[in-house]
């Protein structure tokens, strides 16, 4: 039996074969085809009749397989005499090429010409990705840019938030403690006051008119003993001047006006309503109301402060904001970041691998017989010590090749 015959997957082919006579000898040439004689079994199935019938070629016969009948992985041609025998059966063995369902999915007539053009276009679209992810105006150059200008300007944030808290860890805390302070005295103050009221329903009491006027005739006269030193005022305030010393009567004495009261106080000089401590009071004050201001104008300074205060937070923010609308400009028009990191993976591997196939189509090929079995070798373009591939040759059988005469079956990776 000849060796595998390999042929194009549903491309009509013809197939030479030759005859032996009945004692396998020698070459039985006068043989006369008939439409019976000649079959076909495609990838194992039933065997039928060939459309064409063999061809009488001289010495050896041939016949057409249409491209119906070469449509399969493994066909099987068959050329038995349907008459009386005169020749030995002959079986030929037919492996397609070219297509998904073929026995070899590789076009061995494939124009490499093609193939490395085709090569070049896709090696040139990926270094125009490759070109436009590094651009630094809007690629992945840019978004590194912005991502840097971030992280200095978080860098001056934290710097400045150091310095505020640092700051209000010694100004602030002593300053609002002495403003609190402050406000506790005056809330006692007030308290030790309001305690001494009357509640609610005494003071409803007091609220008619009558009582109103009688009330103020009282006030009034109790001034007038307290404020003036008028002899006068003692005889017409007797009923007051009794109640005032109702309690009175033992330690200080009794008050008088002629002697107690604010104007003979004033006029003796030895008062405490005197204008110098009037002025000494005022003087306290003020000076009170001046620390005060003071505390006041030192935290709103800090707070202000253009360098380490709520200023300089605001410039750092402002800044903050720019950069995130850039950035937001640029990424827009991007893909996630998980999205490039994968792209810019796949897109090295690809790059890779078109330029091994590159390689591999501009190399040289040749059978290395020194080897057993004989090997096909392809190498880098004038470089035979740059190998890219190198396979054992096998017949149809998985018989090493190493003669001329055999046909290569198939090739597989050296054991």
């Amino acid at each position: 039996m000849q060796g595998v015959h390999l042929r194009k997957y549903g491309v009509q082919t013809t197939i030479d074969f030759e005859l032996y006579e009945v004692d396998g000898v020698d070459l039985r040439t006068d043989w006369t085809p008939a439409a019976a004689d000649c079959e076909v079994m495609k990838d194992g199935g039933a065997s039928t009749q060939c459309t064409n019938t063999a061809t009488d070629e001289g010495s050896t016969y041939s016949i057409v397989l249409t491209a119906t009948e070469m449509e399969a992985a493994r066909i099987i041609l068959k050329i038995v005499d349907a008459a009386t025998k005169v020749f030995l059966d002959k079986v030929v063995v037919i492996e397609t090429y070219g297509n998904a369902s073929a026995m070899h999915a590789f076009d061995l007539g494939l124009s490499m010409s093609g193939v490395e053009g085709k090569i070049d276009t896709v090696d040139t679209v990926v270094d125009g990705i490759q070109t436009d992810l590094s651009n630094a105006t809007d690629g992945l150059g840019a978004l590194k840019t912005l991502i840097d200008a971030i992280q200095t300007v978080v860098d001056a944030v934290k710097a400045e938030t150091v310095l505020i808290v640092e700051d209000t860890g010694t100004t602030l805390p002593s300053t609002l403690s002495t403003i609190a302070g402050y406000i506790d005295t005056e809330i006692t103050a007030i308290k030790a006051v309001t305690d001494a009221l009357p509640d609610a329903g005494a003071l409803s009491s007091l609220a008619t008119l009558a009582n109103q006027t009688a009330i103020l005739a009282k006030l009034l006269k109790y001034v007038q003993l307290l404020a003036r030193s008028d002899a006068a005022i003692e005889t017409d305030n007797a009923t007051e001047l009794t109640a005032i010393n109702a309690d009175g009567g033992s330690g200080a004495g009794n008050f008088s006006a002629q002697t107690d009261a604010q104007e003979a106080l004033a006029d003796a000089g030895g008062g405490d309503a005197t204008a110098a401590n009037q002025s000494i009071i005022i003087g306290y004050i003020d000076t009170e109301i001046a620390a005060i201001k003071t505390v006041v104008d030192g935290i709103q300074t800090d707070l202000s402060n253009g360098t380490d205060g709520l200023g300089a937070l605001k410039t750092l923010i402002d800044a903050i904001d720019t950069v995130v609308d850039a950035i937001k400009a640029v990424t827009d028009n991007l893909p996630d970041s998980g999205a490039l990191t994968t792209i810019d993976g796949k897109i090295d591997a690809i790059d890779t691998i078109i330029d091994w196939l590159k390689a591999v189509a501009e190399g040289d090929t040749y059978v290395d017989k020194t080897s057993t079995p004989w090997q096909l070798v392809v190498h880098k373009k004038g470089d035979s010590g740059t190998e890219y591939v190198r396979k054992d040759l096998k017949d149809v059988d998985g018989n090493n090749i190493a003669a001329t005469t055999t046909v290569i079956g198939r090739h597989e990776e050296p054991a």
